[in-house]
């Protein structure tokens, strides 16, 4: 996630300051209010490359073992109904 968000970040500033008549897009202005130091030059576009790449990572980070657990959770869940599918069936053939 990180890799890919600072990139994005960093490749979009790049492109919009490589063109020629390029004039400050205000969309990507207001990054500057998410990212601190953040502004449409070279220097921002590293600044940008680095916190965006950070956060997002940091966020991934906490975020895995929480799908790990729902994950772990929901095989459970799983494995508890089909033992409890097989014992009815069972107790049916018993009968």
């Amino acid at each position: 996630m990180g890799t890919s968000r600072g990139a994005g970040v960093f490749r979009a500033t790049g492109v919009l300051l490589l063109q020629k008549e390029a004039v400050i897009d205000l969309d990507l202005s207001l990054l500057g209010q998410y990212c601190w130091g953040f502004q449409v030059t070279w220097t921002g576009a590293f600044i940008g490359l680095v916190e965006a790449g950070g956060g997002d990572f940091l966020l991934g980070y906490l975020a895995a073992p929480l799908r790990n657990w729902e994950m772990t959770a929901y095989a459970v869940l799983m494995q508890r109904r089909v033992a409890a599918k097989t014992q009815c069936s069972l107790l049916e053939q018993v009968q």
